[in-house]
């Protein structure tokens, strides 16, 4: 029997045959926690799961990594990363225009040592708390590096945050579930933002 949250059941079908979830190893388990989740919610699409290399890895080595990940990588496809992975993830975007990727990057950071999000680009959600410790500082320019950038108060603990009520990996799932079915999810996601902000810039 599924445990998903019955405010992500009985969805409409997703606009998005294929979803890539990056996983790094320093969030391994919030992003399997999250795509396990989204999974159970959409048995009908396809899923992958994509590794990042190594961290701190030399410039050619991660231009290799993405030529190498690139055979995999169908257009119009939703690619998810938590963390690292997130800006990733638009790395990956900005990189391969003609593929017309979809990026849900979720608590992540503008630039790392291995990526930066140097482009403000379509079809981009940013979603996380810049008062979370690992970001904090680096998340100001997600409100118009991404379309919809939303900074909650709830994810400042991280997504498997165990203090109170441990509601923070469903609310994730329900931003992506959203996204899957939505291109423009600021309605529907008004009532889990909470006490932190929202931005859109729209092209």
């Amino acid at each position: 029997m599924s445990t998903t949250p019955i405010f992500v059941t009985d969805t409409p079908p997703s606009r998005f045959r294929m979803v890539y979830f990056l996983h790094d190893p320093d969030s391994s388990k919030e992003t399997a926690k999250v795509e396990e989740l989204v999974k159970s919610s959409f048995p009908h699409v396809r899923f992958l799961r994509l590794w990042l290399p190594p961290y701190r890895v030399y410039e050619k080595q991660v231009e290799l990594w993405a030529s190498n990940l690139l055979p995999l990588l169908m257009p119009n496809i939703l690619l998810v990363g938590i963390g690292r992975a997130g800006t990733a993830a638009c790395w990956l975007q900005e990189h391969f225009p003609d593929l017309n990727l979809s990026v849900m990057a979720v608590n992540a950071a503008t630039e790392e040592p291995d990526f930066t999000v140097e482009r403000r680009h379509a079809n981009r959600v940013a979603l996380f708390s810049s008062s979370y410790v690992p970001i904090k500082g680096y998340t100001e320019n997600w409100s118009w590096m991404a379309e919809f950038s939303f900074d909650v108060g709830w994810l400042q603990h991280g997504i498997l945050s165990e203090s109170g009520v441990n509601l923070c990996k469903y609310s994730v799932l329900y931003f992506i579930t959203a996204y899957l079915m939505l291109p423009d999810i600021r309605e529907k996601c008004s009532r889990v933002v909470g006490d932190g902000e929202y931005e859109s810039f729209l092209p």
